[in-house]
């Protein structure tokens, strides 16, 4: 599942072997230097949706599936906590994005309440 994560194909290979709706996934490990991209570092895929997240595991579920009225309520568009602290300054560095990112963390209950000067929130 390790190489599955950031190549499409494998995933899609193991889903057409098992027919999986949802991935309960571990944190992905660190890479020292690695640069910071607009992606998700756990899950490298648009046919996946992050909708839930804690201290130990990430759970993504399938699109266009049993789970689509889940992905609407529930997916997680800005947060990446798989991308660490380090993805925090890129997402937070622009107006309407860093308002969702933080909505996104209070619908998760990572805050009880937040007051950031100039969020708007």
């Amino acid at each position: 599942m390790r190489r599955a994560r950031h190549v499409p194909e494998e995933l899609q290979r193991l889903y057409v072997t098992y027919g999986f709706e949802s991935i309960l996934l571990d944190y992905p490990k660190p890479v020292p230097g690695a640069p910071v991209l607009d992606k998700d570092e756990a899950m490298n895929s648009t046919l996946w949706a992050l909708v839930y997240w804690d201290d130990l595991s990430l759970l993504y579920v399938r699109r266009g599936g049993i789970y689509d009225r889940v992905i609407k309520e529930d997916e997680y568009k800005y947060v990446r906590p798989a991308n660490g602290i380090r993805s925090v300054r890129l997402f937070t560095s622009k107006g309407t994005d860093r308002e969702n990112f933080i909505l996104e963390l209070q619908r998760n209950g990572f805050f009880k309440s937040i007051r950031i000067p100039g969020a708007g929130l």
